[in-house]
Parts: C-alpha cells; sequence; structure tokens
C-alpha cells in the first residue's frame, strides 16, 4: 500500500484546501463456509453466501461507540495493507450506496479503484504508469478493515479506499471508508462513514472532510466539512466554506440520513 504517497498527496492538495456477531457453532465445525448458522439462546442467523469470506477475513472486532475521525482515517491507512479486497469483493460491497450528498464523491473514489485493479488484473498497470499524464489516475486500493457490531442481528463490515493522481496539477486524492449494513445475514446497504479528499488545479481548489461518531445506541452523527477555493473576474482568491451535520440512523435494517 502506498500510505506515504497518499499522505503526500493530501499534504499537497492542502495548498489548495484541503462483530462479527460472536461465533458461536452448533458443532465442532469452526468454518463459517460449512456452517453458515450463527446461533444464540433466541435466534439463529443464516448468512447470505456473498459475505461468508468477509466475516473470515481477519479484520479489527470494532466496538461502540466508535468514532470515525482524522485520527482513525490515518491509522487505516497505516495498518489496511493485510486485507486488500479486489473488484468482485468491492462490487459486493458497494452494490447499494445510500444516496444522499455524504456520498456525492463515493463512486469516483471506486471507480478509481476498478480501474486501476482492471489494469493489474490484466497486467496492464506498468504500462499504463509509463505512458500516465496529468489528471489520470496513479493509485487505487481497497482493503477491509473489520466489523462493528450493532446488535446481534446487525452489524457493519467496514471497508475502505484510498486514491490519487499523477502528482501535478490537475491533481486529487481521497481516502474513504465506508460501512455496509449487515442484517439478518443479509447486505442491506452502504454509506461512507469518512472521507478526506483533496484536488485542485491552481487557483481552484477543493478540500472535504467527513466524520462520523457511531454511539452506543447504533445511531450516528455526521459532521461534514467543505471547503473551496477559486479566483473571481478581479483575479482575487475567493473562499466558500460549508460545514453541515447530519444523522445517521438504522432504520427497517436499512442505513438512513437525515437531511439532503
Amino acid at each position: 500500500m502506498r500510505t506515504n504517497l497518499f499522505l503526500s498527496m493530501l499534504i499537497f492538495g492542502s495548498l489548495f484546501f484541503f462483530s462479527c456477531s460472536e461465533k458461536k457453532n452448533n458443532d465442532a465445525n469452526e468454518n463459517l463456509k460449512d456452517n453458515k448458522i450463527i446461533s444464540d439462546s433466541s435466534m439463529e442467523i443464516v448468512y447470505s453466501e456473498e459475505i461468508i469470506d468477509f466475516l473470515e477475513m481477519e479484520g479489527v472486532n470494532f466496538e461502540l461507540p466508535l468514532k470515525i475521525d482524522s485520527l482513525f482515517l490515518n491509522g487505516a491507512g497505516e495498518s489496511a495493507s493485510g486485507i486488500e479486497l479486489k473488484t468482485k469483493d468491492v462490487k459486493i460491497l458497494a452494490k447499494n450506496i445510500l444516496e444522499h450528498e455524504i456520498n456525492q464523491n463515493a463512486q469516483w473514489g471506486l471507480d478509481c479503484f476498478y480501474l486501476v485493479d482492471s489494469l493489474k488484473i490484466n497486467k496492464l498497470y506498468e504500462k499504463y504508469l509509463a505512458t500516465i499524464d496529468i489528471g489520470m489516475v496513479k493509485y487505487g486500493d481497497a482493503y477491509f478493515l473489520g466489523k462493528l457490531e450493532i446488535n446481534r442481528n446487525t452489524m457493519l463490515l467496514i471497508w475502505m479506499t484510498n486514491f490519487s493522481s499523477y502528482e501535478a496539477c490537475p491533481f486529487f486524492a481521497g481516502l474513504q471508508i465506508f460501512g455496509t449494513l449487515v442484517y439478518n445475514g443479509n447486505i442491506s446497504n452502504s454509506t461512507l462513514l469518512a472521507e478526506q479528499m483533496a484536488a485542485g488545479d491552481a487557483p481552484v481548489g477543493m478540500h472535504r472532510l467527513v466524520y462520523c461518531s457511531i454511539e452506543s445506541s447504533g445511531t450516528g452523527t455526521y459532521y461534514n466539512y467543505q471547503e473551496e477555493t477559486d479566483e473571481d473576474e478581479n483575479y482575487e482568491l475567493v473562499e466558500k466554506v460549508s460545514e453541515k451535520e447530519f444523522d445517521l440512523i438504522i432504520e427497517n435494517g436499512n442505513l438512513k440520513i437525515s437531511g439532503n
């Protein structure tokens, strides 16, 4: 993983503004692929085939309350290299992303990853780098971070993408943390939980931060900060700052965000 380069890109960008439910088997078989039923004294959960691999990944068992802020983002960038995801994995996790302005850049990061992963799979990535130019995607990775149990039948699968362009203007770089809700053994939907992104082509620039705190009740609060710069007709620098807060809730087995 190219964390040092990614962090350098974010520093460069700032110049422009910048658990799973505990496995309890009914027999001696410990392999979830052979035993897809997780049981306790009051319920049984049958996990769908598409998420079994994620339940077996050696991620972090996060605990409530969980604060996903700049410290979390920096730690994720440094510790996630052991659980790399491929396109087939990410498309399962990201197949139903919540429509909300919090997720306005989500597809951008995903597309960067899909491009780079496709090039690597087809052994074309080195050839691509040899001809890369300004404004083109250079890096794109995705990693599984872990699981957050909300209650016995509800958990979040937490994963990330990071991406960056060729190191010249115009440039962009971002790190995104996603949460995919698993309810009663099936994937419901997904949303960004946090984002750190910068882009620019002087004098135009953008810096965006999204953080989320998830409380013990399973509800959460977003903080969304965005700063944009540009020149007016007199070639004077104009700055525009936006700060918003939203509520993240789980309702009827789905993630929802208040506000539009």
